[in-house]
Protein backbone atom coordinates (compact mmCIF):
# COMPACT_ATOMS: atom_id res chain seq x y z
CA UNK A 1 0.00 0.00 0.00
CA UNK A 2 1.19 2.87 -1.28
CA UNK A 3 1.98 6.20 1.37
CA UNK A 4 -1.32 7.89 -0.08
CA UNK A 5 -3.09 5.04 0.35
CA UNK A 6 -1.91 4.95 4.02
CA UNK A 7 -2.89 8.55 4.49
CA UNK A 8 -6.93 8.17 3.01
CA UNK A 9 -7.11 5.23 5.46
CA UNK A 10 -6.05 6.86 8.78
CA UNK A 11 -8.37 9.95 7.32
CA UNK A 12 -11.59 7.31 7.04
CA UNK A 13 -10.73 5.73 10.31
CA UNK A 14 -10.64 8.94 12.01
CA UNK A 15 -13.90 10.01 10.44
CA UNK A 16 -15.53 7.38 11.64
CA UNK A 17 -14.67 7.34 15.29
CA UNK A 18 -15.60 11.08 15.51
CA UNK A 19 -19.28 9.84 14.11
CA UNK A 20 -19.08 7.37 16.71
CA UNK A 21 -18.46 9.75 19.74
CA UNK A 22 -21.07 12.34 18.15
CA UNK A 23 -23.76 9.37 17.93
CA UNK A 24 -22.64 7.61 21.89
CA UNK A 25 -23.23 11.67 23.01
CA UNK A 26 -26.24 11.65 21.11
CA UNK A 27 -27.69 8.87 22.87
CA UNK A 28 -26.60 9.53 26.49
CA UNK A 29 -27.86 13.16 26.41
CA UNK A 30 -31.30 12.93 24.24
CA UNK A 31 -33.48 15.16 22.99
CA UNK A 32 -33.67 18.63 24.52
CA UNK A 33 -36.24 18.60 27.46
CA UNK A 34 -39.01 21.30 26.93
CA UNK A 35 -39.93 22.85 29.83
CA UNK A 36 -44.02 22.05 30.92
CA UNK A 37 -46.23 24.96 32.73
CA UNK A 38 -47.39 23.25 36.40
CA UNK A 39 -51.22 21.72 36.79
CA UNK A 40 -53.33 24.27 37.92
CA UNK A 41 -53.79 22.63 41.24
CA UNK A 42 -50.00 22.13 41.84
CA UNK A 43 -49.34 25.73 40.95
CA UNK A 44 -52.26 26.92 43.64
CA UNK A 45 -50.28 25.02 46.36
CA UNK A 46 -47.01 26.30 45.55
CA UNK A 47 -48.90 29.91 45.84
CA UNK A 48 -51.22 29.29 49.04
CA UNK A 49 -48.45 27.05 50.85
CA UNK A 50 -46.73 29.71 52.54
CA UNK A 51 -49.90 31.45 53.75
CA UNK A 52 -51.18 28.56 56.05
CA UNK A 53 -51.13 28.30 59.21
CA UNK A 54 -51.85 26.12 62.29
CA UNK A 55 -53.66 26.65 64.88
CA UNK A 56 -53.53 25.06 68.18
CA UNK A 57 -56.31 25.95 70.99
CA UNK A 58 -55.80 24.99 74.59
CA UNK A 59 -58.36 25.38 77.82
CA UNK A 60 -57.96 26.65 80.97
CA UNK A 61 -60.73 25.93 83.25
CA UNK A 62 -61.52 26.07 87.08
CA UNK A 63 -64.80 23.80 88.60
CA UNK A 64 -65.96 24.13 91.92
CA UNK A 65 -68.36 21.38 93.00
CA UNK A 66 -70.54 22.58 96.11
CA UNK A 67 -72.54 19.86 98.28
CA UNK A 68 -74.35 19.77 101.44
CA UNK A 69 -72.35 19.56 104.46
CA UNK A 70 -74.38 19.31 107.93
CA UNK A 71 -71.21 19.85 110.04
CA UNK A 72 -70.68 23.29 108.51
CA UNK A 73 -72.42 26.38 110.01
CA UNK A 74 -72.87 27.06 106.51
CA UNK A 75 -74.47 24.05 105.72
CA UNK A 76 -72.24 23.80 102.21
CA UNK A 77 -69.01 22.50 101.04
CA UNK A 78 -66.69 22.88 98.25
CA UNK A 79 -64.14 21.53 96.36
CA UNK A 80 -62.38 23.68 93.85
CA UNK A 81 -59.83 22.52 90.96
CA UNK A 82 -57.80 24.04 87.84
CA UNK A 83 -57.27 21.81 84.69
CA UNK A 84 -55.17 22.91 81.43
CA UNK A 85 -56.07 20.39 78.06
CA UNK A 86 -54.64 20.84 74.74
CA UNK A 87 -58.54 21.10 72.84
CA UNK A 88 -58.22 21.49 69.50
CA UNK A 89 -55.25 22.09 66.69
CA UNK A 90 -56.96 23.29 62.80
CA UNK A 91 -55.79 25.29 59.91
CA UNK A 92 -56.38 29.15 58.92
CA UNK A 93 -54.84 31.45 56.21
CA UNK A 94 -52.74 34.56 56.66
CA UNK A 95 -55.40 37.13 54.54
CA UNK A 96 -53.13 40.27 55.11
CA UNK A 97 -49.63 41.03 55.05
CA UNK A 98 -49.85 42.52 58.66
CA UNK A 99 -51.29 39.49 60.60
CA UNK A 100 -54.96 38.96 59.81
CA UNK A 101 -55.72 35.22 59.81
CA UNK A 102 -58.88 33.54 59.08
CA UNK A 103 -59.85 30.00 60.35
CA UNK A 104 -63.15 28.38 61.37
CA UNK A 105 -64.75 29.05 64.76
CA UNK A 106 -65.33 25.99 65.61
CA UNK A 107 -60.86 25.07 65.73
CA UNK A 108 -60.53 28.48 68.14
CA UNK A 109 -64.22 28.38 70.24
CA UNK A 110 -64.34 24.96 72.38
CA UNK A 111 -68.74 24.61 72.89
CA UNK A 112 -69.28 25.54 76.35
CA UNK A 113 -70.72 22.04 77.47
CA UNK A 114 -67.48 20.56 76.08
CA UNK A 115 -65.30 22.44 78.49
CA UNK A 116 -67.81 21.62 81.65
CA UNK A 117 -68.18 18.40 81.08
CA UNK A 118 -64.33 17.44 80.42
CA UNK A 119 -63.63 19.41 83.61
CA UNK A 120 -66.90 17.28 85.38
CA UNK A 121 -65.17 13.98 83.98
CA UNK A 122 -61.82 14.85 85.29
CA UNK A 123 -62.78 15.69 88.33
CA UNK A 124 -65.22 12.97 89.31
CA UNK A 125 -63.37 9.74 86.83
CA UNK A 126 -59.80 11.28 87.39
CA UNK A 127 -59.00 12.53 91.15
CA UNK A 128 -62.25 10.27 92.74
CA UNK A 129 -62.11 7.98 90.29
CA UNK A 130 -62.55 5.61 93.07
CA UNK A 131 -66.09 6.58 93.41
CA UNK A 132 -66.36 4.83 89.35
CA UNK A 133 -64.45 3.65 86.59
CA UNK A 134 -61.82 5.65 84.30
CA UNK A 135 -62.60 6.73 81.19
CA UNK A 136 -60.16 4.79 79.41
CA UNK A 137 -60.40 4.67 75.91
CA UNK A 138 -63.55 7.07 76.28
CA UNK A 139 -63.97 10.62 74.86
CA UNK A 140 -63.40 13.11 77.89
CA UNK A 141 -65.81 15.51 76.71
CA UNK A 142 -69.38 12.47 76.68
CA UNK A 143 -71.36 12.45 80.03
CA UNK A 144 -71.38 9.35 81.59
CA UNK A 145 -73.30 7.57 85.05
CA UNK A 146 -71.05 6.61 87.81
CA UNK A 147 -71.40 2.69 88.66
CA UNK A 148 -71.18 0.85 91.84
CA UNK A 149 -68.16 -0.72 92.18
CA UNK A 150 -65.97 -3.18 94.46
CA UNK A 151 -65.47 0.08 96.62
CA UNK A 152 -68.26 1.78 96.34
CA UNK A 153 -71.79 0.48 97.42
CA UNK A 154 -74.74 0.97 95.15
CA UNK A 155 -76.21 3.59 97.50
CA UNK A 156 -73.17 5.77 97.65
CA UNK A 157 -72.69 5.48 94.02
CA UNK A 158 -76.06 6.33 93.37
CA UNK A 159 -75.43 9.85 95.03
CA UNK A 160 -72.33 10.12 93.80
CA UNK A 161 -73.91 9.83 90.08
CA UNK A 162 -76.87 12.18 91.13
CA UNK A 163 -74.02 14.87 91.98
CA UNK A 164 -72.55 14.22 88.63
CA UNK A 165 -75.49 14.33 86.50
CA UNK A 166 -75.94 18.01 88.46
CA UNK A 167 -72.38 18.97 88.06
CA UNK A 168 -72.75 18.76 84.13
CA UNK A 169 -75.27 20.75 84.11
CA UNK A 170 -74.05 23.36 86.22
CA UNK A 171 -76.48 22.95 89.08
CA UNK A 172 -73.41 21.28 91.66
CA UNK A 173 -70.76 22.63 89.99
CA UNK A 174 -69.65 26.26 88.96
CA UNK A 175 -67.24 27.05 86.33
CA UNK A 176 -64.80 29.68 84.90
CA UNK A 177 -62.39 28.89 81.71
CA UNK A 178 -60.40 31.14 79.33
CA UNK A 179 -59.15 29.79 75.81
CA UNK A 180 -55.99 30.58 74.55
CA UNK A 181 -54.62 30.29 70.40
CA UNK A 182 -51.73 29.88 69.19
CA UNK A 183 -50.30 30.22 65.66
CA UNK A 184 -47.09 28.14 63.82
CA UNK A 185 -46.68 30.55 60.68
CA UNK A 186 -45.83 27.83 57.35
CA UNK A 187 -42.18 29.80 57.86
CA UNK A 188 -41.24 28.40 61.43
CA UNK A 189 -42.68 25.28 60.60
CA UNK A 190 -40.46 25.19 57.48
CA UNK A 191 -37.22 25.90 60.38
CA UNK A 192 -36.74 22.51 60.73
CA UNK A 193 -36.70 23.00 64.49
CA UNK A 194 -39.69 22.99 67.08
CA UNK A 195 -41.59 26.12 66.67
CA UNK A 196 -42.75 28.52 69.21
CA UNK A 197 -46.47 29.08 68.64
CA UNK A 198 -47.47 33.04 68.24
CA UNK A 199 -49.99 34.29 70.52
CA UNK A 200 -53.62 35.20 68.69
CA UNK A 201 -55.65 37.70 68.98
CA UNK A 202 -59.45 37.08 68.13
CA UNK A 203 -61.08 39.92 66.39
CA UNK A 204 -64.22 38.39 65.55
CA UNK A 205 -66.07 34.74 65.40
CA UNK A 206 -69.66 34.36 63.91
CA UNK A 207 -69.74 31.16 66.05
CA UNK A 208 -70.17 27.22 65.09
CA UNK A 209 -73.85 27.64 64.36
CA UNK A 210 -73.96 30.29 62.42
CA UNK A 211 -71.34 30.63 59.32
CA UNK A 212 -68.36 29.13 61.32
CA UNK A 213 -65.95 32.05 60.59
CA UNK A 214 -63.62 33.23 62.47
CA UNK A 215 -60.40 36.54 62.34
CA UNK A 216 -57.44 36.61 64.23
CA UNK A 217 -54.99 38.63 64.44
CA UNK A 218 -51.07 37.81 64.77
CA UNK A 219 -47.76 39.83 65.17
CA UNK A 220 -46.33 40.30 61.90
CA UNK A 221 -45.31 42.21 58.46
CA UNK A 222 -45.01 41.12 55.04
CA UNK A 223 -46.81 38.09 55.83
CA UNK A 224 -47.10 35.67 53.08
CA UNK A 225 -50.73 35.52 52.43
CA UNK A 226 -53.50 33.81 50.31
CA UNK A 227 -55.48 35.43 47.94
CA UNK A 228 -59.10 35.50 48.66
CA UNK A 229 -61.46 34.59 45.81
CA UNK A 230 -63.82 36.93 44.50
CA UNK A 231 -66.56 34.69 43.32
CA UNK A 232 -67.77 31.40 43.46
CA UNK A 233 -70.19 31.89 40.61
CA UNK A 234 -68.05 29.20 38.37
CA UNK A 235 -67.88 26.82 41.17
CA UNK A 236 -70.87 23.53 40.92
CA UNK A 237 -71.73 20.60 43.11
CA UNK A 238 -69.23 17.74 42.25
CA UNK A 239 -66.46 20.19 40.71
CA UNK A 240 -63.09 19.18 41.85
CA UNK A 241 -61.46 21.47 44.32
CA UNK A 242 -57.75 21.25 46.57
CA UNK A 243 -57.68 21.69 49.94
CA UNK A 244 -55.26 22.62 51.94
CA UNK A 245 -54.23 22.64 55.44
CA UNK A 246 -53.08 20.79 58.93
CA UNK A 247 -55.74 17.81 59.12
CA UNK A 248 -55.65 17.43 62.66
CA UNK A 249 -52.21 15.93 62.41
CA UNK A 250 -49.25 18.01 62.92
CA UNK A 251 -47.59 15.84 65.53
CA UNK A 252 -44.78 14.32 63.85
CA UNK A 253 -41.16 14.30 65.27
CA UNK A 254 -38.42 15.92 65.47
CA UNK A 255 -40.09 19.44 65.58
CA UNK A 256 -43.45 18.33 66.57
CA UNK A 257 -45.36 19.62 63.05
CA UNK A 258 -45.55 18.77 59.64
CA UNK A 259 -46.11 20.32 56.76
CA UNK A 260 -49.78 20.95 55.54
CA UNK A 261 -51.18 18.42 54.22
CA UNK A 262 -53.19 18.29 50.48
CA UNK A 263 -56.06 16.54 49.64
CA UNK A 264 -58.66 16.79 46.81
CA UNK A 265 -62.20 16.82 48.40
CA UNK A 266 -65.48 16.99 45.83
CA UNK A 267 -67.69 21.02 45.99
CA UNK A 268 -70.96 20.05 47.83
CA UNK A 269 -73.62 21.99 48.09
CA UNK A 270 -74.41 24.10 51.33
CA UNK A 271 -75.94 21.88 54.57
CA UNK A 272 -74.45 18.68 52.43
CA UNK A 273 -72.05 16.20 53.36
CA UNK A 274 -68.65 16.56 52.34
CA UNK A 275 -67.35 13.68 50.06
CA UNK A 276 -63.51 12.51 49.34
CA UNK A 277 -62.29 11.25 46.23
Amino acid sequence: MSSRQRQRSRSRRRGAAALLVALVAGLATGPAATATAPAPATRGVVLTEPGVVLLRTTVAVTIRLTVADRHRLSGLSSLRRGYRFPYASGSGFVASPDGTVVTASHVIEPPRDDVRNRAANQLFFGELRRAGHPLAGRSPYGRYHLRASRSVPAQAARVLDALLQDCYQAVACSFASRTSVAAYPAARIADGRAPRGQAVRVLRSTGYGSTDVAVLRIAGTNLPTVALGTSADGLASGDAVTALGFAGSAQRPPTGVTAPTVSRPVASPPGCPRRRR
